[in-house]
């Protein structure tokens, strides 16, 4: 609550707005409930019920992320589930943040663990003094973190084993320049964080680049998002739409932005 009072108010109407947008397209593409009925007066049925208890894993090592809080607690929320719990390492950025504890407080969230990592997980999946069990685990993380969901899954679920993170932007004449390196950026500042831009002009392509330029420039985490470009960015020009497809199939990145 001294968080949530401490942050700027304008991080609040993000974080509302945000959470909305969220909760909107979570409770659209909600499983519904289904009965069949058959001859003679017997039927099928196949119910969708929320889970009791779910555990977000929230990163805190370089960045804070209260990103992860929405992505992760949100669409919990729509489904119903009655016990988040969410934990984060122990630093500025995790749950010392006043912006991740402002957003938990925000989300109606009552449970903020100063715990991250292998160790995090594994408090999540058989529970620990002060830390009872979840029925599902969520959200990102170091290899350390990706290992752990791996070895605990079937004692618990888990969302996914994820890899490092990518992006794939596709433009055309039409976009943003200041949009697509944005997008860029985002990725970038995960530090490993692959950014790739498939264009077929070259006008959107090196007024892209003129904008990384830019931006990094105005960025905290500047030099981190720099080095990232550096080493796994690509900007590259393709004849037309057909090759971009092609190219980001064979690229399959994690997110792709069109």
């Amino acid at each position: 609550a001294a968080a949530h009072a401490s942050v700027e108010p304008e991080f609040l109407a993000a974080v509302r707005r945000i959470r909305q947008n969220i909760l909107d397209f979570q409770t659209a593409i909600l499983h519904r409930d289904v009965r069949l009925e058959r001859p003679h007066g017997s039927y099928l049925r196949q119910r969708y019920l929320p889970l009791a208890r779910v555990g977000c894993c929230v990163p805190g090592g370089a960045a804070s992320y209260p990103s992860t809080v929405l992505m992760t607690a949100v669409p919990a929320q729509a489904a119903g589930v009655p016990e988040i719990a969410v934990v984060a390492p122990p630093t500025k950025f995790g749950a010392d943040s006043p912006y991740i504890r402002a957003l938990c407080h925000e989300l109606g969230i009552a449970e903020l663990y100063r715990i991250g990592g292998a160790q995090g997980v594994a408090a999540l999946a058989y529970g620990v003094e002060g830390i009872p069990r979840v029925d599902k685990i969520v959200g990102p993380g170091n290899l350390f973190v990706a290992l752990a969901k791996q070895h605990v899954y079937g004692d618990v679920d888990i969302d996914s084993i994820a890899g490092p993170s990518e992006v794939v932007v596709i433009a055309d004449s039409t976009a943003r320049a200041d949009f697509i390196a944005s997008d860029m950026l985002a990725q970038a500042e995960h530090s490993p964080g692959s950014s790739i831009l498939i264009t077929w002009d070259a006008q959107v392509l090196e007024a892209t680049a003129a904008e990384l330029v830019r931006q990094t420039a105005t960025l905290k985490r500047g030099d981190l998002a720099r080095a990232a470009l550096e080493e796994y960015g690509l900007m590259i020009l393709v004849r037309d739409a057909d090759e971009a497809c092609r190219l980001a199939d064979l690229i399959a990145p994690e997110h792709l932005h069109l």
